[in-house]
């Protein structure tokens, strides 16, 4: 007695025989009653996913009455998940995800859903085994203790509403947040601006493409595979627009220091002669003072100095000029070589 009482205040479904009984049939009345209002409603919205149920497997001494009953509370449990279902026929049991998919293939269905149902003694053990939209495994295990089948098929009729629910929901989207140096440029998503930079925003899972423009800088493009569910963040380097320079400032810089070098070179020469006595002039004694000095020179350091000023200038114009343009030439040539490589850094969450 003490052991039974023990073996109830452990029941994962605590109440009396006749409690259970009623609770399982109010359930059963509910349970009929979403079967047609959720589904009617869900059929409106989108197509009702489509399952095979297998043959139940089992394992203990379970009673054909039993099966049949806890197999018509799980089809009640997945229509009233929004899901429709088909009988799979004979076959052996599913345990994979590969099976599962081979077996709904051939019957034509979305996927198939395996019932497990283990018997010791009065205790019950269930697991539900099913695929989800991209093929991956879905399981969902109960346990019911000292149960009849009439309880042990209430709780795989839950069981079965919560697996429908998750086949019947679509795929989650993906979280993407998009960061530029400098920040501020306009993103777009398959031809559509998003946002402005940095920006997080959802993005359905598949194939995408992303530009990124903003003004003064090259555009950038990259390809981005969304995956279901999955944060991820994408950075880039904007790289700024340089302008290629143009054939006729280099042409324009060497003229300058072309022109420059006449005027320079006759400043040098009139400052050379400047005071210097004039060739023929002072060959006369008369023309020369006592000093010895001529009264004759050339006074050519005002025009000398002027023409070194004019020419200096226009070279040290046209040699900036020349500078210059070789930076730009050089940057333009580094830019056409290195932007296209890596395109950001990528880290998924």
């Amino acid at each position: 007695m003490a052991d039974a009482a023990r073996n109830r205040r452990s029941h994962p479904l605590p109440c009396t025989r006749l409690g259970m009984r009623l609770v399982i049939r109010l359930g059963m009345g509910l349970g009929m009653l979403s079967s047609v209002v959720p589904a009617s409603s869900a059929s409106a919205a989108e197509p009702q996913r489509s399952v095979v149920v297998l043959p139940t497997a089992t394992e203990g001494e379970v009673s054909q009455v039993a099966i049949d009953r806890i197999d018509e509370s799980l089809r009640r449990g997945l229509a009233a998940g929004g899901v429709s279902t088909t009988d799979g026929g004979e076959g052996a049991p599913c345990s994979d995800a590969p099976c599962l998919t081979a077996r709904a293939t051939a019957a034509g269905t979305d996927t198939a859903v395996q019932l497990r149902l283990v018997l010791e003694g009065r205790d019950y053990r269930m697991e539900l085994l099913a695929t989800d939209r991209e093929g991956k495994l879905l399981s969902a295990a109960a346990e019911c203790a000292i149960c009849g089948f009439d309880e042990a098929a209430t709780v795989v009729g839950d069981e079965a509403t919560r697996l429908a629910e998750k086949l019947s929901a679509g795929p989650k989207p993906a979280r993407l947040t998009v960061g530029t140096t400098p920040e501020g440029a306009t993103v777009y998503l398959d031809g559509e601006a998003v946002g402005t930079s940095p920006l997080s925003f959802d993005v359905p899972p598949g194939e995408h493409e992303l530009r990124l423009e903003k003004d003064g800088h090259n555009d950038k493009q990259a390809s981005y595979v969304a995956v279901s569910g999955v944060k991820e963040t994408l950075s880039f380097e904007l790289a700024a627009t340089i302008v290629p320079p143009s054939p006729k400032k280099r042409i324009g810089g060497w003229i300058a220091v072309g022109a420059g070098l006449l005027p320079f070179a006759g400043g040098v020469a009139l400052l050379a002669i400047d005071d210097r006595p004039v060739p023929g002039r002072c060959d006369d004694p008369v023309n020369v003072d006592g000093a010895g000095v001529c009264r004759y020179q050339f006074t050519t350091m005002p025009v000398g100095a002027a023409l070194l000023a004019v020419g200096s200038a226009s070279i040290a114009a046209g040699t900036v000029w020349l500078i210059v343009d070789r930076q730009r030439r050089k940057a333009a040539r580094e830019q056409a070589f290195v932007v296209p490589a890596g395109l950001g850094l990528a880290g998924r969450f």
